[in-house]
């Protein structure tokens, strides 16, 4: 497939997985989902945009190899922390409003 953008937001999706065939993708909404673990993208290195927000995700990580992410969308889920060593170098843009990492008091992002 030549498909660079997929839609695959509010379908209940739970895992990321079966990329295999969407290897040229550049742009992945997979917002409102049930997703918990950022896995699977090992298909998608093309990756520019990854939008995961309102899901079920608690920690950031296996995004290091995607080398292209200039935008990462995490809003809305349960993450507590950061490593920024998990972050691609090349990212340009993270949301991370309405997580457990920002402090509602300060709006601080805390970096471990």
């Amino acid at each position: 497939f030549k498909l660079q953008h997929v839609f695959l937001s509010g379908t209940g999706i739970t895992r990321i997985d079966n990329l295999e065939c969407f290897n040229k993708i550049t742009h992945l909404h997979l917002e409102d989902n049930k997703i918990t673990k950022i896995q699977g993208l090992e298909y998608a290195p093309l990756l520019e945009l990854l939008d995961l927000s309102r899901n079920r995700i608690e920690k950031v990580d296996n995004l290091s190899h995607l080398k292209k992410l200039k935008v990462l969308l995490l809003c809305g889920n349960r993450i507590a922390e950061l490593q920024p060593e998990s972050l691609p170098e090349s990212l340009e843009e993270l949301d991370l409003r309405d997580n457990k990492i920002v402090n509602d008091d300060s709006a601080m992002l805390r970096v471990k």
